[in-house]
């Protein structure tokens, strides 16, 4: 009897390393740039330690989520991803869309510089970039980060799917592979002759059954 067993979630795992990987990569690298365009003074940004550490984690999930075998494992694998996923997916789009992320982290940095309170160095920075004297851009560790995002989210839905199911042969207990329960011969084809029994030999030294007088004799004493 052919039962079937799920497959560890491969592709999913695959997508979730590589997303885990773009993340990793994404903390070394720029997300956004405030800059005057009057002066060369710019205040470049980039991911911090902790994107680091979940770049790190997210590799590890998408290698278990390859190798687990055990279905309660890889749901758990899987939700974490999901979650990963969406987090890194909604930070990135609001940075993304909100530039005052940026305009806010480059005011605190330099009013831990000048020692100015943050309050005061943030309003000022939002006051310059409306009258055009600063400019904020995104750059690729943003966009390296959203893609991640977008990669483990998928990896942890397939990953809670679960990968095809193979077949595993199984056998009835107490059977013996290939022939029948408790015989110890094959188990025969349909429409295939069946064997006849063997004519029993009389034992030695005892003569043969009368046959009777032949048909149309006469008997002799």
């Amino acid at each position: 009897m052919a039962e079937s067993k799920a497959r560890p979630p491969v592709v999913g795992g695959v997508l979730t390393i590589i997303g885990g990987i773009l993340v990793l990569v994404s903390s070394f690298l720029t997300w956004g740039r405030v800059a005057a365009p009057q002066t060369s003074g710019r205040v470049d940004l980039k991911g911090s330690t902790i994107v680091l550490i979940v770049g790190v984690v997210l590799i590890v999930i998408g290698v278990g989520l390859m190798l687990a075998e055990i279905r309660g494992l890889r749901i758990a694998l899987g939700l974490i991803a999901v979650v990963a996923g969406l987090i890194a997916v909604l930070f990135a789009g609001m940075a993304i869309a909100n530039k005052n992320l940026f305009l806010d982290q480059a005011a605190d940095r330099v009013a831990d510089q000048q020692g100015v309170p943050h309050d005061i160095a943030e309003r000022q920075f939002r006051l310059a970039e409306q009258r055009g004297q600063l400019v904020v851009s995104r750059e690729l560790g943003l966009y390296l980060a959203l893609v991640g995002g977008v990669m483990v989210l998928i990896g942890g839905i397939l990953g809670l799917r679960g990968g095809p199911r193979a077949p595993v042969q199984a056998e009835a207990a107490g059977s013996e592979p290939g022939g029948w329960s408790g015989q110890g011969f094959s188990r025969p084809e349909p429409g295939s002759p069946q064997p006849r029994a063997p004519e029993a030999t009389p034992p030695p030294g005892t003569a043969p059954p009368d046959s009777g007088p032949p048909s149309g004799g006469e008997f002799t004493p």
